[in-house]
């Protein structure tokens, strides 16, 4: 599509689109012709708009063209075939392989058609994409994907442990489940305890200036 116009497939433009609509025939989940669009995004490599015009212009290149033509069809100049699932395995483990174990942590062995889609759910995780987001394009009709996100990968953690201090504290309600006096309760019982702690402790807290824990070092 280019803007909200759809474009033909016999366009020479087509390359030009805004956006494309995957239509998913047959699914696991019993779900017909769902459609998910994916954007232009303006990478020269891994733009989705891109690949799927060169899909559909290499259907529509073959003899005796039929739209309904699933996209794994393959014509070698002689007869027709369909790309097989092994196929996509040798060129995925080759992939990997030329990466190299170093920058992956893997091998081309330890991988196999459904690692696009774990890739994908782990990508849009990183990402910081919502889980609806995630689970609207990957098609899940649930959050079994979050099997997908592997806590391994080092940049899964990226920034946590900076974002864990942006709340020095927190204050915890009280239920019914647990009762208290307040008249037994008081500031002053903190400032003793806070006191008595700064005494008696024989082992440093380090912490930011006027933080809590910085209020809580060994004063000399």
């Amino acid at each position: 599509m280019l803007g909200n116009r759809i474009i033909p497939q016999t366009d020479p433009r087509l390359h030009l689109a805004d956006s494309v609509s995957i239509n998913f025939g047959d699914q696991k989940s019993e779900i017909r012709n769902e459609e998910v669009t994916q954007y232009n995004n303006d990478d020269a490599e891994f733009n989705p708009v891109l690949h799927w015009v060169e899909t559909v212009r290499r259907l529509r290149s073959y003899p005796g063209f039929d739209p309904s033509w699933e996209v794994f069809k393959f014509f070698d100049g002689t007869s027709f075939s369909k790309i097989t699932a092994r196929e996509i395995i040798v060129d995925i483990r080759a992939a990997v392989d030329c990466i190299g174990y170093k920058k992956l942590g893997f091998t081309g062995r330890q991988v196999g058609t459904h690692s696009v889609r774990s890739s994908f759910a782990m990508m849009a995780y990183l990402a910081k994409e919502p889980v609806y987001t995630i689970m609207l394009i990957g098609r899940w009709s649930s959050d079994a994907f979050l099997r997908y996100i592997e806590k391994q990968v080092k940049e899964f953690t990226r920034g946590v442990s900076k974002r864990m201090l942006t709340n020095e504290t927190f204050f915890h309600v009280r239920g019914f489940s647990e009762p208290t006096d307040d008249n037994n309760y008081n500031d002053n019982t903190t400032a003793r305890t806070i006191t008595h702690y700064r005494r008696d402790i024989h082992t440093a807290v380090f912490g930011r200036q006027g933080s809590l824990r910085h209020q809580l070092r060994i004063r000399n």
